[in-house]
This record gives C-alpha cells, sequence and structure tokens, in this order.
C-alpha cells in the first residue's frame, strides 16, 4: 500500500520453483492480480540472475535500455535474492525468457485496489488466504 499509495487488499500468494529451460510467456494478469510483486528468493548458484521483462509502452513509462522479445520492446529488470520488484500485472505485459540456470525460486504476491474496479474480489474468489486455486466459494 505504501509503495503504490493505494489501500491494497491481499488477493493470494504463491512461490514457484523454476528450473532450467522453463520460461513465462509474455501476458497480462487478471483481474485478482491488479497489483502484483514478484520477489527473488534465490538460485542454485551465487551471482546468477534472470530478468523477468515488462513492456512498459503499454503504461505511459519510458525506461532506458530497451529490449526486444517477440518483436516487442521490454526492459528487462534482473533480482538477487531479497530483491522485489512492484508492477500493475493487468495492465503491464511481462515476460521471461527461457531459463539458462539450474534452479531459482520466486514468490508472488498480489493485491488489488479496495477503492477500484476490482476492490470486492477478495483473496482470488477463495473463503480466506492459504487456500490453492481450485478451493472455491
Amino acid at each position: 500500500s505504501k509503495v503504490m499509495g493505494l489501500d491494497l487488499a491481499e488477493q493470494y500468494a504463491y512461490w514457484r520453483l523454476y528450473k532450467k529451460g522453463d520460461d513465462l510467456k509474455r501476458h497480462k494478469d487478471r483481474e485478482s492480480c491488479e497489483y502484483s510483486t514478484t520477489m527473488c528468493l534465490g538460485y542454485s548458484k551465487e551471482g546468477d540472475s534472470w530478468p523477468m521483462f515488462v513492456d512498459p509502452s503499454l503504461s505511459g513509462v519510458c525506461l532506458p535500455n530497451g529490449y526486444v522479445s517477440e518483436n516487442k520492446p521490454g526492459i528487462g529488470v534482473h533480482m538477487q535474492p531479497g530483491d522485489l520488484i512492484a508492477y500493475k500485472g493487468c495492465v503491464l505485459e511481462h515476460w521471461r525468457e527461457p531459463f539458462e540456470g539450474d534452479f531459482m525460486a520466486q514468490v508472488f504476491l498480489h493485491y488489488n485496489d479496495k477503492n477500484g474496479p476490482y476492490g470486492k474480489n477478495r483473496f482470488d474468489s477463495r473463503p480466506m488466504l492459504g487456500l490453492p486455486s481450485d478451493f472455491k466459494k
């Protein structure tokens, strides 16, 4: 809430262990991920970095050092363990190219603006935090 300057409500969280060759297709998030954070938990080797790419042109933000993936521009954000980025998941296209390391752990935390268009959607349609995605009301 402090970083985004909004009154945010928790939606859901999950973590993932990526392995060599994994990628993340270019996409925008669904309504339960209006505001997203991604934190690097660690890599198999110190010094590894696996950037998450964002396309800032969709938000009107202009960043230097452009990168082209699938013939569209983007900016690679490199993260080391403990680094976190926050972004508007429903607005910014984001992706990762194939991972070249052995493994990498990542945690994702998703929020919605309590006063925004998705503010009434709580816990990604689950009765409470901590339940798996297939546990719906």
